[in-house]
């Protein structure tokens, strides 16, 4: 569940980088091309999908654990992708082979 907290804030502050006019554009990544073309679109769909990983981490935690543990991966999140989407490390197997690691480590655990 926490997994998926992550991938969902991922792709909501991604998705909000993406419509950025301050971003480094690169066009390595189509989806990014479409969300810089489409302003409200891209936006609107980041802010709820950052909602939704909000409700699923404050799902997964309760209350209090899951509005901080929510504000320490938007972080993490946030200052990656800031970093780490100019470099072209993000791409579509990546970010697959990643989730797929994250969700059998999580589910080997419980």
């Amino acid at each position: 569940m926490i997994t998926a907290a992550i991938i969902i804030t991922f792709f909501g502050f991604f998705f909000c980088y993406s419509t950025s006019k301050r971003a480094v554009y690169q066009n390595s990544i189509k989806l990014q091309a479409y969300l810089k073309d489409s302003y409200t679109k891209g936006n609107t769909l980041g802010v709820a999908l950052l909602i939704v990983g909000l409700i699923v981490s404050i799902a997964a935690l309760g209350w209090g654990a899951g509005i901080f543990s929510y504000l320490v991966i938007l972080m993490t999140l946030g200052s990656l992708i800031v970093i780490l989407t100019p470099l072209r490390f993000f791409s579509k197997y990546t970010l697959v082979a990643v989730s797929i690691l994250s969700f059998i480590i999580e589910l080997s655990i419980s």
